[in-house]
């Protein structure tokens, strides 16, 4: 039979052992959980002392609650997310994170076609991103169905209209790659003829300043819009957070912004903790058909006389990355 005497003797060092261990758990809990916001704290401060010049401006201006900023701030952003077409369940996990982002799909992908159905149900907007030859083709190949210079009026036309016709739920088409056929006036007026046709509207990801896009589509009438910044040309998620924020500013100063980006854990964990600075500021996030709608006016097409569609954001490094857009 034990000895109770020894059993009490041994019994407080043991609850001391488990009391620190449950001690130990709460912290580490209490620290995993407040990482996030601190995190996202951190950047929002560093990003705030980029924009004001200086650690002494930030020193007399400490870190303020979005949510105390003035309530005439606010404005619209899109958000595009590039490339898709290979993963079904890349793109469902887009739409789930319910903001209403809007997908741009590649033609002919093993899963272009069940994206696009499954996006339509969900009340996700989708986009076409038609290939377009850029300046390192044939190094750089923009993949099936791209339109190259090479070809002829009826063979681009006949092509990009496949491409609708195999994803019907399109409701505008937005330019990948390119940086060398969107250069090029008579090419792009046989693409947005088409893109008129369908009564659909154009986005330029706009991957050369020297883009004939914007003049082109005001001369046939198709509304117009290009995005403002690539969102994940640097790959870590703090750099995409970087990228949101300086989203939103636009969108603020300008009225509008949009932003592109691709597929990946560090764009998903990026949109699910910014999400709330958008929300703070007064920025709604929208599908970029509402951002053509605020560029173009009530009228129909890019008439020359309509506002602006939004101003790019110069960044020559972003244009050298191409080949990874």
């Amino acid at each position: 039979m034990p000895d109770r005497r020894k059993l009490t003797q041994t019994s407080p060092p043991g609850r001391l052992v488990v009391t620190m261990v449950v001690a130990l758990i709460w912290c580490l809990t209490f620290l995993i959980c407040g990482s996030s916001g601190v995190v996202f704290q951190r950047l929002y401060q560093a990003y705030r002392l980029e924009r004001e010049g200086g650690r002494n401006a930030l020193a007399a201006a400490p870190y303020q609650a979005l949510g105390q900023r003035p309530a005439s701030q606010g404005g619209k952003a899109a958000i595009i997310i590039d490339d898709l077409g290979l993963d079904l369940g890349v793109a469902r996990r887009f739409w789930e994170l319910e903001i209403p982002v809007t997908l741009a799909i590649l033609p002919y992908q093993k899963d272009s076609r069940a994206i696009a159905r499954e996006a339509a149900q969900h009340g996700t907007e989708v986009l076409l991103h038609v290939p377009l030859q850029p300046r390192e083709y044939p190094v750089v190949n923009p993949g099936a169905g791209a339109l190259l210079l090479s070809m002829g009026r009826e063979e681009i036309q006949a092509e990009i209209a496949a491409q609708l016709d195999s994803l019907p739920s399109c409701v505008g088409v937005h330019s990948h790659m390119g940086s060398l056929f969107t250069e090029q006036e008579e090419p792009m007026g046989w693409v947005l003829s088409v893109v008129g046709e369908r009564r659909l509207f154009f986005v330029d990801s706009l991957t050369t300043p020297d883009s004939v896009a914007r003049g082109v589509a005001r001369g046939v009438g198709v509304p117009f819009v290009q995005r403002t910044h690539f969102l994940d040309v640097g790959k870590t998620e703090a750099s995409i957070i970087r990228q949101l924020l300086r989203l939103v500013d636009t969108a603020i100063q300008e009225g509008g912004a949009i932003g592109v980006a691709h597929p990946s854990e560090e764009t998903l964990a990026a949109l699910s903790k910014v999400v709330a600075a958008f929300v703070e500021k007064r920025v709604r996030i929208v599908p970029v058909s509402e951002m053509v709608s605020l560029c173009q006016g009530s009228g129909s097409g890019a008439q020359e006389s309509g506002p602006d569609p939004l101003p790019p954001i110069p960044d020559p490094s972003q244009m050298e990355a191409e080949a990874r857009e």
